[in-house]
């Protein structure tokens, strides 16, 4: 192929660069995996034979990126009991039973996506509700946080807990009122169960991966931030790609401190196997989930007196991790969902740049930043920081937050605009599979901080929208400089890589209500077309 002859060609469409105000041109023509040219009007002579694709008016913008998901879980979900379209109680308890009709007693039941709030109830639900439907079963449900599990009674014996069992640090073990284990643990009393439950084998895994690949093509996504790889699933990435199996970019963040030390040896290793695998990020866990009342908050929380959450990782400890992750040239990833989470974040962050007068480089972030004390917001603006945010947790988390957090805390709840204006850089994620993997969704949710049905009127704390150009930078522009591919990604321009999403419909012509009605109609990762919409010609 000649150095000008181009491998593919769209034209006759709304070409969305994202590279400045004037960024739209009409064609665009793709040579191997790199964006050969950008134009307006006529397509120029020499591109006219390449193979083409007839936009017919659609909208082409950079492919979409997940800041922060979990790919193997997001598959992984798929041979799991779903949960999380239950709307009551009773109807996931009817699954249950379901399931373990179909099985044969003592074979493991697992399951995902429960929320009690999606039920109208506040309050946990227990091992005696899962006894009365599937007491022969071992029985082992995710909250859809992820943060929070609901066993029954045959599980809590087997693993031994029991009302002498002590809460581990970081951990919880929910009891009732004579001390016994109610069924409920969060965080990181979870891991005492975790020798019980049957591993998923390694074709589970493989299958899990690509069907979530698969699924990232299909919503416009050609990289994802993997949020906590163990290094067993890191030799499973490293295996996939290096066999070209698995067609998805992905920035793998090691879960803590053993699987960074497991990879440190081998250093960062960015762009492999043609860019599909960087790893050189390392995620650590500071509190739990506002869900299930596990982030950890600098006061008590307004509907739950005398409970602050749970500090997982204190200051002193993530000043320690980090040091050595950056001596190494890794970045560093705080989950950190409380406002007191954050500030132990923020304060270990801050006593890293007399060890390391290059930490401003360093792209520090904080994943989530849900509950920020506005005390703090300036602090994300001085090094600067990435804040790491997924709108739909906002829409989601909506219905109940103020009884969360109580109105005086609310000015700093999934307040991106603030954090914007502080000097942050904001990333997008979907958190999937906690919520869906759609970026378009998250767009709208950032856009309108509203439900899909438009709720509430105006919007949940409005003054923290975003416009829509901010919006879709969270999952190109922003997400590409988190994972230091500005260069690469993020916006279509000559010499960037080939990867691409076309719309049915541009989103800077549109309300933030037909936002929800855009369809992927084509995914094009490395130059070639990976996904293509049933139906679209």
């Amino acid at each position: 192929m000649a150095e000008d002859e181009a491998g593919l060609l769209l034209y006759q469409g709304r070409i969305r660069t994202l590279a400045g105000a004037r960024g739209v041109g009409t064609w665009i023509a793709l040579r191997g995996n790199r964006i050969l040219a950008v134009g307006r009007g006529q397509v120029p002579r020499r591109f006219r034979s390449a193979p083409a694709l007839d936009l017919k008016g659609r909208t082409v913008l950079p492919a979409f990126t997940d800041a922060h998901a979990h790919l193997l879980r997001i598959g992984l979900r798929h041979l799991q009991l779903d949960l999380g379209g239950c709307a009551a109680k009773g109807e996931a308890l009817r699954a249950v039973a379901a399931r373990a009709r179909a099985l044969a007693p003592g074979h493991f039941i697992r399951g995902f996506g429960w929320d009690q709030t999606a039920w109208g109830e506040d309050a946990f639900p227990t091992h005696q509700e899962l006894d009365a439907v599937a007491a022969a079963h071992p029985v082992y449900l995710e909250r859809v946080d992820a943060h929070a599990v609901w066993v029954n009674s045959r599980l809590l014996k087997t693993a031994g807990v029991t009302a002498a069992t002590p809460d581990p640090p970081g951990g919880a073990i929910l009891r009732d009122a004579r001390g016994d284990p109610t069924g409920i643990l969060l965080d990181r009393a979870r891991e005492l169960l975790a020798p019980h439950l049957p591993p998923w084998t390694a074709d589970e895994k493989t299958a899990a991966l690509l069907e979530a690949a698969a699924a990232c093509h299909r919503v416009g996504i050609t990289s994802l931030h993997d949020a906590a790889v163990s290094a067993a699933t890191l030799r499973l990435l490293h295996r996939l790609s290096g066999e070209g199996q698995l067609r998805l970019r992905v920035y793998a963040m090691l879960h803590g401190e053993e699987a960074l030390e497991e990879v440190l040896p081998l250093g960062p290793r960015v762009g492999l196997y043609g860019g599909f695998l960087t790893v050189r990020a390392v995620k650590l866990f500071v509190d739990g989930a506002l869900g299930s009342r596990g982030a950890a908050l600098l006061t008590p929380y307004n509907d739950a007196p005398g409970e602050n959450g749970l500090l997982l990782t204190d200051e002193e400890t993530i000043a320690q991790v980090a040091s050595r992750a950056l001596s190494h040239g890794f970045q560093v990833c705080a989950h950190a969902i409380g406002d007191r989470a954050v500030r132990e974040t923020l304060r270990a962050y801050h006593r890293l740049r007399e060890a390391f007068p290059e930490v401003a480089g360093a792209r520090l972030r904080v994943e989530h930043a849900q509950i920020v004390h506005p005390a703090d917001l300036t602090a994300f603006g001085d090094l600067p920081l990435i804040a790491s945010i997924q709108p739909t947790h906002a829409t989601t988390d909506m219905r109940w937050a103020e009884a969360r957090l109580g109105p005086e805390r609310l000015p700093g709840a999934y307040a991106w605009r603030s954090l914007l204006k502080a000097g942050a850089v904001l990333a997008g994620g979907s958190d999937a599979p906690i919520e869906a993997l759609s970026p378009l969704a998250g767009v709208y949710a950032a856009v309108t901080r509203q439900d899909a049905a438009g709720n509430p009127p105006g919007g949940f704390r409005p003054k923290e929208r975003l416009t829509i150009r901010e919006a879709l930078d969270l999952y190109t522009r922003g997400a590409a400089y988190a994972a230091f591919e500005e260069g690469e990604r993020g916006r279509l321009r000559p010499g960037a890589l080939a990867d691409l999403v076309v719309l049915s419909a541009d989103p800077f012509l549109l309300s933030p209500k037909e936002l929800l009605e855009i369809t992927v109609d084509y995914t094009i990762l490395d130059g070639a077309v990976v996904y293509a919409r049933e139906g679209t010609d």
